[in-house]
Protein backbone atom coordinates (compact mmCIF):
# COMPACT_ATOMS: atom_id res chain seq x y z
CA UNK A 1 0.00 0.00 0.00
CA UNK A 2 1.51 3.78 -0.87
CA UNK A 3 2.64 5.47 2.09
CA UNK A 4 0.29 8.37 1.64
CA UNK A 5 -3.00 5.80 1.44
CA UNK A 6 -1.98 4.87 4.91
CA UNK A 7 -2.14 8.56 6.40
CA UNK A 8 -5.43 8.57 4.38
CA UNK A 9 -7.90 7.39 7.46
CA UNK A 10 -6.17 9.84 9.95
CA UNK A 11 -5.95 13.21 8.10
CA UNK A 12 -9.71 12.39 7.32
CA UNK A 13 -10.59 11.91 11.03
CA UNK A 14 -8.14 15.01 11.92
CA UNK A 15 -10.36 17.17 9.25
CA UNK A 16 -13.44 15.52 10.62
CA UNK A 17 -12.87 16.68 14.25
CA UNK A 18 -11.70 20.10 12.69
CA UNK A 19 -14.86 20.84 10.65
CA UNK A 20 -17.01 20.28 14.21
CA UNK A 21 -15.24 21.76 16.09
CA UNK A 22 -14.94 24.76 14.24
CA UNK A 23 -18.91 24.42 14.02
CA UNK A 24 -19.01 24.56 17.75
CA UNK A 25 -16.57 27.59 18.42
CA UNK A 26 -19.16 29.01 15.67
CA UNK A 27 -21.57 28.87 17.48
CA UNK A 28 -20.72 30.82 20.88
CA UNK A 29 -22.04 33.95 20.67
CA UNK A 30 -21.76 37.18 23.03
CA UNK A 31 -23.78 39.89 23.95
CA UNK A 32 -22.37 43.54 24.35
CA UNK A 33 -21.30 43.09 28.18
CA UNK A 34 -19.21 40.33 27.18
CA UNK A 35 -21.61 37.64 28.60
CA UNK A 36 -21.72 34.43 26.73
CA UNK A 37 -25.45 33.82 25.40
CA UNK A 38 -26.99 30.80 25.27
CA UNK A 39 -30.03 29.32 23.74
CA UNK A 40 -32.94 29.07 25.93
CA UNK A 41 -35.60 25.99 26.36
CA UNK A 42 -38.88 26.27 25.14
CA UNK A 43 -40.19 27.19 28.67
CA UNK A 44 -37.68 29.91 29.11
CA UNK A 45 -38.21 31.15 25.72
CA UNK A 46 -41.65 31.12 26.37
CA UNK A 47 -41.51 33.16 29.67
CA UNK A 48 -38.75 35.78 27.65
CA UNK A 49 -41.90 36.55 25.42
CA UNK A 50 -43.78 36.93 28.11
CA UNK A 51 -42.17 39.11 29.92
CA UNK A 52 -40.99 41.18 27.07
CA UNK A 53 -42.28 44.89 26.24
CA UNK A 54 -42.06 45.16 22.79
CA UNK A 55 -45.11 44.29 21.79
CA UNK A 56 -46.71 47.13 23.89
CA UNK A 57 -45.39 49.95 21.65
CA UNK A 58 -47.24 51.08 18.75
CA UNK A 59 -46.42 50.21 14.87
CA UNK A 60 -46.26 53.73 13.05
CA UNK A 61 -46.06 53.16 9.33
CA UNK A 62 -42.74 54.71 7.97
CA UNK A 63 -41.94 55.37 11.60
CA UNK A 64 -41.71 52.10 13.89
CA UNK A 65 -42.90 49.09 12.09
CA UNK A 66 -42.03 45.42 12.08
CA UNK A 67 -38.17 45.81 11.37
CA UNK A 68 -38.02 48.13 14.56
CA UNK A 69 -40.24 45.44 16.33
CA UNK A 70 -38.09 42.68 15.95
CA UNK A 71 -35.06 44.86 16.20
CA UNK A 72 -36.30 45.62 19.74
CA UNK A 73 -36.79 42.19 20.87
CA UNK A 74 -33.65 40.58 19.68
CA UNK A 75 -32.05 43.33 21.67
CA UNK A 76 -33.92 42.71 24.65
CA UNK A 77 -33.23 38.91 24.16
CA UNK A 78 -29.22 39.55 23.98
CA UNK A 79 -29.60 41.63 27.40
CA UNK A 80 -31.39 39.26 28.81
CA UNK A 81 -28.67 36.48 28.05
CA UNK A 82 -30.56 34.65 25.06
CA UNK A 83 -28.83 33.70 21.50
CA UNK A 84 -32.25 35.56 19.53
CA UNK A 85 -32.17 35.52 15.20
CA UNK A 86 -33.72 38.11 13.34
CA UNK A 87 -35.50 36.81 10.65
CA UNK A 88 -36.77 38.61 7.41
CA UNK A 89 -39.71 36.86 5.59
CA UNK A 90 -40.18 37.19 2.54
CA UNK A 91 -43.07 36.42 0.45
CA UNK A 92 -44.18 36.77 -3.67
CA UNK A 93 -44.68 41.12 -3.08
CA UNK A 94 -44.24 41.62 0.72
CA UNK A 95 -41.27 40.94 3.09
CA UNK A 96 -41.72 41.30 6.78
CA UNK A 97 -39.20 41.18 10.11
CA UNK A 98 -39.94 38.52 13.05
CA UNK A 99 -37.69 36.81 15.52
CA UNK A 100 -36.95 33.17 16.25
CA UNK A 101 -35.20 31.10 19.40
CA UNK A 102 -33.28 27.83 18.90
CA UNK A 103 -34.61 26.39 21.91
CA UNK A 104 -32.47 23.31 23.24
CA UNK A 105 -35.51 20.90 23.70
CA UNK A 106 -37.54 21.56 21.17
CA UNK A 107 -35.73 23.33 18.40
CA UNK A 108 -36.35 26.57 16.07
CA UNK A 109 -39.47 28.38 17.46
CA UNK A 110 -40.45 31.77 15.21
CA UNK A 111 -41.68 34.86 17.22
CA UNK A 112 -43.87 37.49 16.35
CA UNK A 113 -42.58 40.55 18.11
CA UNK A 114 -45.67 42.96 17.54
CA UNK A 115 -47.98 40.39 18.88
CA UNK A 116 -45.88 38.37 21.48
CA UNK A 117 -47.02 34.50 19.98
CA UNK A 118 -45.26 32.00 19.06
CA UNK A 119 -45.82 31.22 14.86
CA UNK A 120 -45.52 28.92 12.65
CA UNK A 121 -43.19 29.84 9.68
CA UNK A 122 -43.01 26.98 6.28
CA UNK A 123 -42.12 27.86 3.18
CA UNK A 124 -44.88 27.53 0.52
CA UNK A 125 -47.46 28.06 3.65
CA UNK A 126 -49.68 31.20 4.31
CA UNK A 127 -48.01 33.69 6.92
CA UNK A 128 -50.80 35.87 8.51
CA UNK A 129 -53.82 34.41 9.77
CA UNK A 130 -56.14 36.02 7.73
CA UNK A 131 -59.13 35.58 9.89
CA UNK A 132 -57.45 38.17 12.20
CA UNK A 133 -55.47 39.89 9.63
CA UNK A 134 -57.10 41.29 6.81
CA UNK A 135 -55.13 43.49 3.80
CA UNK A 136 -56.26 46.70 3.37
CA UNK A 137 -55.12 46.37 -0.33
CA UNK A 138 -56.69 44.43 -2.61
CA UNK A 139 -59.97 43.62 -1.15
CA UNK A 140 -58.39 41.90 2.04
CA UNK A 141 -57.55 39.14 -0.75
CA UNK A 142 -53.69 38.95 -0.93
CA UNK A 143 -50.89 35.90 -1.25
CA UNK A 144 -49.17 35.48 1.93
CA UNK A 145 -47.34 32.62 0.89
CA UNK A 146 -43.62 32.32 2.20
CA UNK A 147 -41.20 31.83 -0.20
CA UNK A 148 -38.33 32.20 1.82
CA UNK A 149 -36.83 33.52 4.89
CA UNK A 150 -33.42 34.04 6.29
CA UNK A 151 -32.09 34.26 9.97
CA UNK A 152 -29.47 36.33 11.07
CA UNK A 153 -28.26 35.30 14.44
Amino acid sequence: MPRSRKFMPSILVFCIILILSSGVIAQISYNSDGRELRDPTYHEALQFIESDQTDENSYKEEEYTCDNFATDFRSNALKAGYRCGYVLVFGPDWNHALNCFNTTDCGLVFVEPQENEIVTLKIGQPYWDKTRYASPQHGGVYNDTVTSFLINW
